[in-house]
């Protein structure tokens, strides 16, 4: 198992389409932070696992452009239905998940 820490930088994709689909999907939630990282989070969170389950660590940190690049394309690909887009993701941490994470049963 591996711990991945990310930032993700998204942004409204510069086009009129987009900027209404973003406002009907994202609407007042704008203006509550936990309910932006709600619809943020899971879209992350999902891309981040599912690239990196087919990695092991050592090559997480030598193929990590590869890794950003394939999250990134994951992560794009849900946000466009709400007319985002990811301008880039930067990974800040990859370790060893501890032993006391795991049950020794």
């Amino acid at each position: 198992r591996v711990d991945v820490t990310a930032e993700f930088f998204l942004r409204v994709s510069p086009d009129e389409n987009a900027v209404s689909t973003a406002a009907r999907a994202l609407g007042r939630r704008t203006l509550d932070l936990a309910k932006i990282n709600e619809v943020f989070e899971a879209p992350c969170v999902a891309a981040l696992r599912s690239v990196a389950s087919g990695m092991e660590l050592d090559e997480l940190h030598q193929k990590r452009a590869d890794f950003e690049h394939n999250v990134e394309e994951a992560v794009n690909a849900e946000f466009r239905k709400n007319g985002l887009e990811l301008v880039s993701v930067s990974l800040t941490g990859l370790d060893q998940t501890d032993k006391s994470y795991f049950d020794p049963n």
